[in-house]
């Protein structure tokens, strides 16, 4: 043997490890792959879940995908609902109504968290939480109702009144006369309908009377009718005659208190960095030690504009303790193909669907906006629906109130009156239970 040969077999020698090594690792992969090909429905299932939970503001779909294809999609739904993520509990909701509408009954794992959903900083999720409340006839509907009606927000307000229609007379008559000393004409009269389906009593005033049923073009504010709290005060007057003549027949009748469960979480705003229209960076942590009024709005709608200049006035009361952010979301369509502020009674040619104009152009009437109505606190264009997609806030206005340690307090579509505004940034400067957990 030469000595090119004995080199080319120690070599060889050498080699024949690596290739078992190799062989094995092969093999063990494969018998890996083999074992795990079963379950590949449930990790990629996982995977889905986690990736998820982690997104702050991912599209509603993604997260409807994560509960249906779940092998145990409840605890996929209480895992997004608990990840204290606005964008995830918002799906929550919806898929709890979903699931409930065949059903009739409330998923014994979820009933406490729709209860829970019934005191959500967001009011689209109350909303939703009521429905199902009511559909699934849940015995703390009366309750939940009832605590509504210390709101300082008389949508709210307004709300758990009318779900007192499902009470029976007995315990309805004395939870609906506090109606009658409401500030709200319309919860008032919303009062008097109650007490007059259950006493079959007119007390002579007809909500058509109060409510113009159409919102002010300048304002964004549904106007009340001339006279309405005249009359609504004396229809609650007749009311209040009639009940000191029939208090004594409802001495036993109550609705029960509706203490909230630990289930009721702080939800936290997600954090976000962007540019303000003068050019400097802006991050929502940045206002840390604040309240915050995060308020989504577009120039097509004059009761955005409108309130820009509410909101001003707030800061400027409230200078030390409050911090204002715009952000504009022109560019952004709806799920019914409009853009951010157009109107959605508008005909299929009345505006261009999917076809934001340009960017620099919503730039310049942002601009022209801000300059005209003399703005002074940061303004942002959401050029991609970064930070609107983190609040789902497709239709404004939206306005989201946080607090000083970043937790979210109130979250609406649609106006305000100035004092309720007022109300709600007292309410934030105030500790909540929720935020301290």
């Amino acid at each position: 043997m030469n000595t090119t040969e004995f080199m080319d077999s120690i070599t060889r020698t050498k080699s024949r490890p690596r290739v078992r090594l190799r062989t094995a690792l092969l093999g063990v992969a494969l018998i890996a792959t083999l074992a795990a090909w079963p379950f590949r429905g449930l990790i990629s299932s996982r995977i889905l879940e986690r990736g998820t939970l982690a997104n702050d503001s991912p599209p509603p779909e993604l997260v409807e995908e994560m509960i249906d294809t779940s092998p145990h999609p409840h605890q996929a739904l209480l895992s997004a609902w608990n990840s204290g993520k606005a964008a995830h509990r918002d799906v929550s909701i919806f898929e709890v109504r979903k699931w409930v509408s065949s059903a009739d009954r409330i998923p014994e794992e979820m009933e406490s968290m729709v209860r829970a959903a019934a005191f959500d900083p967001n009011l689209n999720v109350r909303e939703i939480a009521f429905r199902i409340l009511r559909k699934c006839h849940d015995s703390a509907l009366g309750a939940l109702a009832e605590a509504q009606l210390s709101d300082c927000d008389p949508e709210v307000r307004l709300m758990g009144a009318e779900y007192f229609r499902w009470l029976n007379a007995d315990v309805g008559i004395p939870a609906a006369i506090p109606l009658l000393d409401d500030s709200d004409p319309r919860v008032v009269v919303t009062g008097l309908k109650l007490l007059e389906r259950w006493t079959h009593q007119k007390f002579g005033v007809k909500l058509t009377e109060i409510a113009a049923g159409v919102y002010d073009e300048k304002t964004g504010l549904k106007e009340f009718r001339s006279g309405s709290q005249t009359k609504s005060k004396a229809g609650a007057e007749r009311a209040k005659a009639w009940w000191t003549e029939h208090r004594a027949e409802f001495t036993s009748a109550a609705i029960t208190p509706f203490t909230p469960s630990s289930d009721i979480q702080p939800v936290l705003a997600a954090d976000f960095e962007s540019s303000t229209m003068d050019g400097r960076t802006l991050r929502l942590s940045d206002f840390r030690g604040k309240t915050v009024l995060l308020y989504f709005w577009a120039t097509p709608r004059p009761g955005c504009v409108s309130e820009l200049e509410d909101f001003m006035a707030l800061q400027q009361k409230n200078s030390n303790q409050l911090a204002v952010i715009a952000v504009s979301v022109d560019t952004v369509v709806d799920d019914d193909g409009d853009l951010a502020g157009e109107d959605d009674d508008a005909g299929p040619h009345d505006h261009a669907h999917h076809h934001p104009p340009p960017l620099n152009q919503i730039r310049q009437n942002v601009a022209r906006v801000v300059m005209d109505h003399g703005i002074a606190f940061p303004v942002i264009v959401d050029d991609h629906f970064a930070i609107g997609g983190k609040f789902d806030a497709t239709e404004p206005p939206v306005t989201v109130v946080i607090d000083s340690l970043g937790f979210i307090r109130r979250q609406f579509t649609g106006r305000r009156r100035l004092p309720v505004l007022e109300a709600m940034v007292e309410e934030a400067n105030q500790p909540s239970k929720a935020s301290h957990k």
